[in-house]
């Protein structure tokens, strides 16, 4: 994220506070060389990425031992690299990966600072002339000699991530609190409303927030994820927030409401299932002496379904958002990003996920399930509820699945008959237990009258490999079944 500066003296004054220098701060006075600063470049943006900082600063006018400020008679502005070409145009081709690097000038009491801003490099160890350096303290030395931290930076570049990114450089406290719902954010995690410095303090722990050194705050994406207050107005996540689509019909030609949300999802996430139930189909039925509202497609499934696909989303996609579609006969949940295991192994896949502190803020107020065992539950409520089995499938760089409602089992298709067979395997194989004809018959609801029906299914779920007896010398009679995979 470019650096912005917005309170000079107060930022060089953080500085100069610093105990020492450190391996992402460097100071001089008017020492200039362009190769020596190349290599401190190298080394301080490594540096940086293994304190997880967000820019490293090299400082002209600052006294080394004493801190004080003096002034340079450097400017960097002018300052030319080989063959006379700009600083930052020459330190451009000799750094690998290419990274962001830009002057600052700063007047403190009369005396010139000049500040070279310097970022990591997300990709890669940033090397300068092919050589990657390494800050340690305030010694540079090649970052070759330094097995374990070289280890460690490759291992943070590989999980940089949307999440981690800023979407605000400077916002005030006023301003936090403005436009974010912080209150009702941290609520959910059972913080209590007591004073905004409390709650920055709650947010700078979870790392939502740093606090910039200018008197302000840097926002992370992440928290504009869960309670921004309109998430259109930020680039990064502007059409993101979910849209809920009701059909007149069984296709896509009338929409009859077109709901786009903006909330941050935490705070957003009741108010969008309360949305999405009040367009589904109910009916009251009464049970044990009190009416209970009964959907035709089970709340528990929709839940599960909606908050993994807003979980599991590819945030770095531009222009595409979780879309719940809802039919006369069916409902499609769909979100940004090819899925990560395949759709076939949905319900055991267990927890990968490109958002892993989404998902653990997520699970900590309560919306999504631990263990990756959302999916699972949604299948056994579909189950229960006896409906054909939903739909996992991967379409055109996103991930789809689809809820239908009842139909009965003359009306499913050969397709989808062998697919309730397969996931009726996988979830009581996630139990710990194999299938036989008396649990899928249950499954779809037949009688036991229907034992010929359902053997024909599990014959053509094994010929599709789909199954595979739990015992290859197993009898008829008493024969159980798991899935491929057991």
């Amino acid at each position: 994220m470019p650096f912005e500066l917005h309170d000079g003296e107060a930022f060089v004054a953080h500085l100069c506070s610093l105990p020492a220098e450190t391996g992402w701060v460097e100071f001089k006075v008017d020492t200039f060389n362009p190769d020596t600063v190349g290599r401190y470049v190298s080394g301080m943006a490594n540096a940086a990425m293994l304190a997880r900082k967000q820019h490293a600063f090299m400082v002209w006018g600052i006294e080394d031992g004493t801190h004080d400020v003096v002034g340079t008679t450097v400017h960097l502005e002018n300052k030319k690299g080989a063959g006379n070409s700009d600083l930052l145009f020459w330190l451009s081709q000799k750094l690998t990966p290419k990274i962001n690097l830009a002057i600052e000038t700063v007047m403190v009491a009369g005396n010139r600072v000049e500040i070279l801003v310097i970022e990591p490099g997300y990709q890669q160890p940033v090397s300068f002339n092919g050589e990657e350096f390494i800050r340690v303290g305030s010694n540079l030395t090649s970052l070759r000699n330094h097995s374990e931290k070289q280890r460690a930076i490759w291992q943070i570049t590989s999980s940089y991530s949307f999440e981690s990114s800023t979407l605000i450089p400077h916002i005030s406290e006023e301003g936090l609190f403005d436009r974010f719902a912080i209150k009702r954010f941290l609520n959910l995690f059972g913080v209590s409303d007591r004073s905004r410095m409390h709650m920055i303090e709650v947010l700078i722990q979870k790392g939502l927030i740093l606090d910039n050194m200018q008197g302000g705050y840097e926002v992370k994406a992440l928290l504009g994820l869960c309670c921004a207050r309109d998430m259109n107005q930020y680039p990064e996540l502007r059409h993101k927030a979910p849209r809920v689509l009701v059909y007149k019909g069984t296709n896509n030609l009338d929409a009859e409401h077109d709901n786009e949300g903006k909330l941050g999802y935490a705070i957003g996430f009741q108010p969008l299932f309360d949305a999405i139930m009040g367009y589904i189909p109910s009916r009251e039925e009464m049970s044990q002496g009190l009416r209970k509202k009964t959907y035709d497609l089970p709340e528990v499934a929709i839940r599960e379904l909606v908050a993994n696909a807003i979980v599991h989303q590819d945030f770095t996609v531009s222009g595409q958002r979780p879309m719940i579609e809802i039919y006369n006969d069916r409902t499609r949940i769909s979100n940004a990003g090819s899925p990560l295991i395949d759709v076939e192994r949905f319900i055991d896949g267990g927890t990968q996920t490109r958002n892993p502190e989404f998902a653990r803020l997520m699970r900590e107020v309560g919306i999504c399930e631990q263990r990756g065992s959302g999916v699972d539950r949604a299948v056994k409520e579909i189950e229960r509820a006896v409906l054909p089995p939903p739909l996992f499938a991967a379409r055109e760089g996103s991930t789809a699945v689809t809820v239908y409602k009842k139909r009965t089992f003359a009306e499913m298709t050969p397709d989808e008959r062998v697919r309730a067979c397969y996931q009726h395997s996988q979830v009581k194989h996630e139990d710990n237990e194999a299938f036989n004809n008396a649990s899928l018959r249950q499954r779809f609801g037949l009688p036991d009258k229907a034992i010929s029906q359902v053997s024909n299914v599990i014959r053509d779920a094994q010929d599709a490999g789909k199954i595979k007896p739990l015992d290859p010398n197993q009898g008829s009679k008493f024969a159980k079944y798991v899935p491929f995979y057991a």
